[in-house]
């Protein structure tokens, strides 16, 4: 072979090297994005159960998430597009377990409200940030 294919064959092999690299490495991010959007949800959810759920152990996990960010005070609009968020993002298995996470660090319950009101806060803003 000559210089100048196995230059190209170089160039070639180098490229695609790097597109893997590139392309794993935006996989990668978007997995992590998912999973930071599935936690923010998850932590809204469990906190909602936490919070209202345990007045109200009828109410579906809908009406318990409703009526807990109106007691955090998000406004209509962002109210509206977070249960639409919410309801887009459907799951079974709820990753943030808060009651799991409180009873483990031995916090009462009004610490776990409070707790469960600053995270679910925070949630909400990198929700509407996204």
């Amino acid at each position: 072979m000559n210089k100048s294919t196995l230059n190209k064959v170089g160039i070639t092999l180098s490229l695609l090297f790097l597109s893997q690299f590139s392309y794993s490495h935006e996989i990668n991010k978007l997995n992590k994005e998912m999973l930071n959007y599935h936690t923010q949800r998850d932590v809204i959810i469990s906190c909602s159960q936490y919070v209202v759920g345990y007045q109200y152990p009828n109410q579906s996990n809908q009406e318990n998430v409703n009526q807990y960010l109106n007691y955090l005070h998000v406004l209509s609009p962002d109210l509206e597009f977070i249960l639409n968020e919410l309801e887009k993002m459907s799951s079974k298995k709820i990753i943030a377990d808060i009651p799991v996470y409180i009873k483990t660090n031995n916090l009462s319950r009004e610490q776990g409200i409070t707790f469960c009101a600053l995270k679910s806060k925070q949630s909400v803003n990198d929700i509407l940030m996204q």
